[in-house]
């Protein structure tokens, strides 16, 4: 059967399965007919800060199907941050694909916004691979490398691994579909695996009686606001910073406490335990207090804090036109191409701030930086489709209103 007419199933959620849900209808142009989708658990209908794969689909007029029900009918199955377990020898069809956040075959299983963070990993990455029996054991297509640092929260680390995984379906989904590609066996070297008890999320307090590096680790491993943050004394901690000065005083003795942070004693170096302040950074960023939101940046999780709105800082500074903070965050590396639980971007909080002030710094600043024009929100629709051709155009061409 040709790519056109085989039957494709989406089993998943967030944005990875409905950007390749809207990849396949928008760009591929392939006919709704032929597309279903398989709901997690625990979809409800409603976009929280994870986007409900079942409210898109009933949107685009794509139907929706029981894993059995895929299991007969499904000639190509992508499995994309999916929830149930999968039986290959269950299905009619072979070609049966997931992927998985991490460079298999490191880190198979559960946690992998974690462990690579405990581990002071630089580089980390996705992996399509093909579902046998086995737990992300099959063999692997392609992957997607990308760098973090000594400050990359599990937060920021699944959200790149939502992006970079969409780009590797984008990237391979032809191939898949006409099935001109090439799989290679997992190497067993450097193969490991963390299973749904190799973590306990319920302990949020951090071991200070270890070193300032091991501390730091876990501080930004639990660095999840959606989730939990780590705590001391019962503090949210969002932060860290080593200092300089060798420890002194036993492991874990407070040595100094204000509004922002706690320094302690550890096993080797002295280390800040930032606060969170979030909603005060917040404010400042609203007001455009600059130097409050500077001296506010480390009691934050990161450049790309979401909170509760699922909006990071720079659209904050985007939407309401403060074009020193605005240019302060993105050289502190916020992502100009950001977008929030809808789709909206960073671009599209600019145009709110330039078309209610009048002000085109930012909007000038988001373009010479990379802001991508064409990138549509969950609705279907980018940056032109909000305005007028002519305010479109003035926007472009910078041209006052």
């Amino acid at each position: 059967m040709s790519a056109d007419t085989k039957n494709i199933v989406i089993a998943g959620k967030n944005s990875i399965a409905i950007g390749a849900l809207d990849y396949l209808l928008t760009e591929i142009k392939y006919p709704p007919s032929k597309i279903a989708v398989v709901i997690n658990k625990t979809d409800n209908g409603n976009n929280g800060w994870q986007l409900s794969l079942k409210k898109y689909a009933e949107r685009r007029s794509v139907r929706a199907l029981t894993l059995q029900e895929a299991e007969s009918s499904a000639e190509v199955f992508f499995s994309l941050e999916f929830d149930q377990i999968i039986k290959p020898n269950s299905f009619k069809s072979s070609c049966l694909y997931n992927i998985h956040f991490s460079l298999l075959p490191e880190y198979k299983g559960m946690y992998t916004s974690i462990w690579p963070i405990l581990d002071g990993k630089s580089k980390v990455g996705c992996t399509l691979h093909r579902i046998d029996r086995g737990v992300d054991t099959g063999e692997v297509i392609d992957c997607e490398e990308f760098l973090i640092n000594e400050f990359t929260t599990s937060s920021e680390l699944y959200w790149l691994y939502l992006r970079k995984g969409l780009d590797l379906f984008k990237r391979t989904v032809k191939p898949l579909l006409t099935g001109s590609f090439i799989s290679r066996p997992q190497h067993p070297i450097g193969s490991s695996y963390y299973s749904i008890d190799s973590f306990d999320f319920s302990d949020r307090t951090l071991n200070l009686k270890n070193t300032a590096w091991k501390i730091g680790r876990k501080v930004k491993a639990l660095a999840f606001r959606e989730y939990q943050l780590p705590e001391f004394n019962g503090v949210p901690i969002v932060n860290y910073e080593i200092v300089g000065e060798r420890s002194q005083h036993t492991p874990g003795t407070l040595l100094y406490e204000c509004d922002s942070y706690v320094l302690i004693s550890t096993i080797d170096y002295n280390i800040k335990l930032f606060k969170d302040r979030y909603t005060d950074f917040i404010a400042c960023l609203e007001i455009g207090d600059f130097d409050s939101v500077v001296s506010l940046l480390k009691n934050i999780t990161s450049i790309e804090d979401r909170g509760s709105t699922g909006w990071t800082p720079l659209m904050v500074a985007a939407y309401h036109a403060h074009g020193d903070i605005f240019n302060f965050l993105l050289s502190e590396g916020a992502d100009v191409n950001a977008c929030n639980r809808n789709g909206t971007t960073v671009l599209m909080y600019a145009k709110d701030g330039f078309l209610r002030t009048g002000n085109r710094k930012v909007i000038d600043r988001c373009l010479s930086s990379g802001a991508n024009i064409h990138q549509r929100d969950f609705n279907g629709l980018a940056l032109a489709d909000y305005i007028d051709s002519h305010t479109f155009d003035q926007i472009m061409l910078g041209v006052k209103l």
